[in-house]
């Protein structure tokens, strides 16, 4: 009997962790954005703290917080774009001609005169509302 409930538990855990996944532990001074009150306030880390997945966070008005780690947001450092381009891998970006050859010219258009698309008929019902199709029914108004 206590096997089948080990079974079952462990089933039921299972399924509630299906749509999770983990989050990434926070180092001392990371930037971070701390949910307060509906709102993300910038602030950065002092230090993890004694419990699991929580941190102590300072805000930039100099508040001191506890917070779960589900309610911090790592804000992403922002480094040189050469650089992560140039550390892709599998591309020899070096292999690339970049200089404009001399008998490229510029596309232009030809200048189509347009006539204004009249807005489509709308039907309005007796207490004023404008009464839209679906969009599947778009290609009746030529969108």
């Amino acid at each position: 009997m206590l096997d089948n409930r080990a079974e079952r538990i462990k089933q039921y855990k299972s399924y509630y962790d299906r749509g999770t996944k983990s989050l990434i532990p926070l180092s001392q001074n990371d930037p971070v954005r701390m949910k307060q009150n509906k709102i993300w306030v910038k602030s950065r880390i002092l230090r993890p703290a004694q419990e699991k997945r929580s941190y102590w966070v300072q805000t930039e008005n100099g508040g001191v917080y506890r917070r779960n780690r589900q309610h911090l947001m790592k804000i992403p450092s922002r480094g040189n774009d050469a650089d992560r381009i140039n550390n892709s891998p599998g591309l020899d970006w070096d292999s690339f001609n970049f200089a404009p050859t001399g008998n490229t010219t510029p596309a232009t258009e030809p200048n189509v005169a347009r006539s204004p698309r009249p807005p489509p008929a709308h039907r309005v019902t007796s207490s004023g509302r404008v009464v839209r199709s679906p969009i599947r029914f778009a290609s009746e108004y030529n969108y």
